[in-house]
């Protein structure tokens, strides 16, 4: 996998290099800001661009946006030491494929990157852990579902379309669907058009 790194912290940025590497990834650059990371991954296009959320020049979020406007094939994974909701609310928002705890990425990062190869996002299981994703008020049921798909519920209980919810999250409506039919596999729902609605209807509190 070729891979670009960006981080404004030498000790991360060869760490993770050196890991990746080690690993038998192929890193193709690496950038202690933002504006050289996005150079790079516009000169070599990457199956992944490894990003710190916050660095000079421009923000993981920033590029992670450009990745997207630009339509690369490029994933996009945010390292962060933020664990702030309404961070990862806006990462999946603009299509970031992978969000990562630095405290915890070594740990993660294989995982992270089969999981984005499989088509899957992937957000660091220490971040789920100190934040409550979705708006399910204590409901056990959501639990059972990833975070895209907590996302993907929540944006239905706003009586949102599958083709809505695709430009929100920057999938397609293809993926929409296959999240759709995982939900309704786990929840235990009917296959019927409107049985995820009307769960959420009844399930997902607006707070």
């Amino acid at each position: 996998m070729r891979i670009v790194i960006a981080d404004d912290h030498p000790v991360v940025l060869m760490g993770i290099s050196g890991f990746l590497m080690a690993k038998k990834h192929t890193v193709v650059a690496t950038s202690g800001n933002g504006i050289e990371a996005w150079n790079s991954i516009i000169l070599h296009k990457p199956d992944v661009a490894l990003l710190d959320h916050n660095m000079p020049g421009m923000s993981g979020i920033e590029i992670a946006m450009k990745v997207h406007a630009a339509r690369l094939r490029t994933k996009v994974v945010l390292l962060t030491m933020y664990k702030e909701k309404a961070l990862l609310d806006k990462a999946i928002a603009v299509g970031v494929n992978g969000y990562l705890l630095k405290d915890f990425a070594l740990g993660e990062i294989d995982q992270c990157l089969q999981s984005i190869v499989n088509g899957t996002n992937y957000y660091s299981k220490e971040l789920t852990k100190h934040i409550l994703v979705g708006k399910a008020d204590g409901n056990s049921e959501m639990e059972k579902l990833t975070v895209t798909e907590q996302k993907v519920m929540n944006i239905i209980a706003e009586q949102k379309t599958s083709n809505e919810i695709a430009d929100m999250l920057f999938i397609s409506v293809k993926t929409v669907e296959k999240h759709r039919s995982n939900i309704i596999k786990k929840l235990g729902l009917p296959q019927t058009p409107n049985s995820i609605a009307l769960w959420a209807a009844k399930n997902i509190k607006d707070k």
